[in-house]
């Protein structure tokens, strides 16, 4: 089997074979300019906590990072247009790459629920993967009860919402 690397880790391997941005940029389509600086920053912490000389490291990593983009790594350069963007982006994105298609793990949960109830409650009852997807929105919204603005929860409430849409077509 095949395995696929991340955006993150494709970055990373550029950064260390001594791309600049703008080759790491255009050779990872998915990939950001604050992406990239976090990784920078990320390689470049690890290098100065073991003592190296950054100007003498030998594997050819630049750190052509802007003065002013110096800063810790922050999670997402500049929020999605809306919830519904970044939720397409997760279910279509690297999700699907580690954990399969939405179909097939979503009915794999649903066996390993039902099983459950089977053993715990000694009720034959088969959840479905649609079952999955309303049972895992149903928690985000209960989530949701404590912080109503809560941007994951509302994103991955989404996310379920348009996984049920497309295991059903």
């Amino acid at each position: 089997m095949k395995k696929t690397m991340t955006t993150a880790q494709k970055i990373k391997a550029l950064i260390e074979l001594g791309k600049t941005n703008e080759q790491i940029i255009e050779a990872v389509p998915k990939a950001t300019l604050q992406q990239v600086y976090n990784q920078r920053y990320q390689i470049k912490k690890k290098l100065e906590e073991k003592g190296m000389n950054i100007d003498a490291h030998s594997s050819g990593v630049q750190f052509d990072i802007p003065k002013k983009d110096m800063k810790p790594p922050i999670r997402m350069q500049a929020q999605p247009q809306s919830i519904l963007d970044e939720a397409r982006e997760i279910i279509y994105g690297d999700r699907e790459k580690t954990y399969g298609s939405p179909d097939k793990n979503l009915c794999a949960i649903a066996g390993y629920w039902s099983n459950h109830i089977l053993t715990r409650f000694g009720v034959h009852h088969a959840i479905t993967g649609a079952d999955v997807c309303i049972m895992m929105t149903l928690l985000k919204a209960a989530r949701l009860g404590n912080d109503l603005t809560h941007r994951d929860s509302l994103v991955d409430a989404a996310g379920y919402l348009a996984l049920l849409e497309r295991i059903q077509k």
